[in-house]
C-alpha cells in the first residue's frame, strides 16, 4: 500500500472512531468544529505508529479564527477541513502544500 493510501486509511479510521463515539476528547461531541488540534494530534500519533516520520502539526490564524492541520513531506493532511462551510461536502483533505490557498492564508496571517 502506498503512503497516500495509508494516510487516507488513517484519516477514515480516525473520523469513524470519533463519530461513532469510540474515541472521545474535549469537544469531540461537536466534531469537526473546534477539533483540529486534538484530532490532528491523534492522527499524528497514529501515523507515527505506522512508520511515518517527521509529521508536523501546523496552525495559524485567519480572519480571527484559528485552524490546525498536519504536514508530511509536501502534503497537507487536514482531517477537520469540513468544519468550514465552504468545504462541508469534503470530509478531509490531503493536498500538496503549494496547491492549498486556504492553508496558505492561515500561515501568512501567522507571520
Amino acid at each position: 500500500m502506498n503512503e497516500i493510501n495509508k494516510i487516507l486509511d488513517c484519516c477514515v479510521e480516525l473520523r469513524k472512531d470519533i463519530l461513532n463515539g469510540s474515541l472521545r476528547f474535549e469537544g469531540s461531541d461537536c466534531f469537526p468544529i473546534g477539533c483540529c488540534g486534538n484530532a490532528s494530534d491523534i492522527l499524528k500519533a497514529r501515523l507515527t505508529n505506522i512508520g511515518f516520520k517527521d509529521v508536523q502539526y501546523k496552525s495559524g490564524w485567519n480572519e480571527g479564527k484559528s485552524h490546525g492541520w498536519l504536514e508530511y513531506r509536501d502534503l497537507i493532511i487536514d482531517v477537520t477541513y469540513d468544519q468550514f462551510p465552504q468545504f462541508s461536502s469534503d470530509r478531509f483533505m490531503i493536498i500538496k502544500k503549494n496547491d492549498s490557498d486556504f492553508h496558505k492564508k492561515y500561515l501568512e496571517c501567522n507571520i
